[in-house]
């Protein structure tokens, strides 16, 4: 009898090999697409949230502007719109809203809101 393996084998390994390789680099591939779209919304948000700081600083200024449409870019490259607005409410308080809306397929949106009361 014979010791080792039949080409059959070797070859049936083989495609076993590939099939798991190219499964680990297609995951590796979604897990850095994942990854590059976190970063992205990170930054998104973060930019909402410095906009929204700012409108709190001047809600309670009678002669700033009640709101405004951005674009949005990142490094020069654009990614979608932001709209903010100041809204009056009662006894002096201030309604903030600052809307993100990412282009893509789906287009995704972004809300923060915060109110400001004025003295």
């Amino acid at each position: 009898m014979r010791s080792g393996l039949t080409l059959l084998e070797v070859m049936v390994a083989l495609v076993i090999l590939t099939v798991g390789l190219l499964t680990a680099a297609g995951a590796a591939d979604r897990a850095g697409r994942a990854l590059m779209d976190a970063r992205r919304t990170e930054g998104i948000v973060a930019r909402a949230r410095a906009t929204l700081d700012s409108l709190r600083g001047r809600a309670c200024d009678d002669s700033n502007t009640r709101g405004g449409t951005l674009p949005m870019t990142v490094n020069g490259v654009h990614l979608g719109i932001q709209v903010w607005r100041i809204t009056p409410g009662a006894a002096g308080t201030r309604f903030l809203a600052d809307t993100v809306v990412v282009d893509g397929a789906p287009a995704r949106r972004f809300d923060l809101e915060g109110a400001v009361v004025c003295p």
